[in-house]
């Protein structure tokens, strides 16, 4: 029977684990297109919280943005459920080398503060961009460019350092969003045309929930107490 008890907690802990699941997994996955040329201010940013919400939202879970870039950047007002945001760039364009479109993530807070930023996930391999980050519930805005456009406080510091690759944090030192600054530049092997066309793009987001904290202790205890009773059954006992 300890091997039934056992069994049964670990089952349990598993049917509690997918039951969370289950409750923070939206039904609806919606998309926002860009109709026409996106703001790249706080001001003029596209409000996407009209199609819906990033994260737990059982009616309107907005999981993708698409859009298109030339040499500015898009600015989106999002609003976004407590969890892991995931924030990563792919492209539309069929049968196009990716490097012609060598994205850039921002991730700002509802007063423009930086909070974090990706140039390229992995450069040895992809010029795609991926940020995440752990937020509170609210409201965030998201800015994607080409290589070299980067955001610029109201006195004109850089507000995230220059990298390749790896999550990159906000410039202390910096203000909020005020300006974009910089040159979109040419690609090996790529002529200025071919970089300057315009691209499309698409961002998938996505929310992972923070574990309870209350809960994993008492799932470890549970399975503690079942383990050491296992430990100490005799093992001629009738159960």
């Amino acid at each position: 029977m300890h091997y039934k008890a056992l069994g049964f907690s670990i089952l349990t802990a598993a049917s509690i684990t997918a039951a969370i699941n289950a409750m923070t997994t939206s039904a609806d996955a919606l998309t926002f297109t860009e109709t026409s040329d996106v703001g790249q201010s706080l001001t003029n940013a596209v409000d996407t919280s009209s199609i819906g919400v990033v994260g737990n939202n059982p009616i309107e879970n907005l999981t993708t943005i698409r859009g298109t870039l030339v040499g500015t950047a898009d600015l989106f007002k999002i609003v976004v459920t407590t969890g892991f945001f995931t924030a990563s760039t792919r492209y539309e364009d069929v049968g196009i080398d990716e490097t012609v479109i060598d994205t850039q993530l921002f991730l700002f807070d509802a007063n423009g503060k930086g909070i974090v930023a990706n140039d390229d996930f992995d450069f040895l391999t992809t010029r795609r961009s991926r940020i995440k980050a752990q937020l509170a519930a609210g409201t965030y805005y998201l800015g994607i460019t080409k290589f070299n456009y980067d955001p610029r406080d109201r006195f004109d510091n850089s507000i995230f350092s220059d990298a390749f690759s790896g999550l990159v944090p906000v410039n202390p030192q910096a203000g909020a969003l005020d300006n974009w600054r910089g040159t979109v530049f040419n690609q090996p092997g790529k002529t200025e045309q071919e970089v300057d066309t315009s691209r499309t793009y698409e961002i998938a987001l996505g929310i992972q929930p923070v574990p309870t904290p209350a809960l994993i202790p008492g799932l470890v205890t549970l399975f503690l107490a079942v383990k050491r009773k296992h430990q100490t059954t005799p093992k001629d006992s009738d159960f």
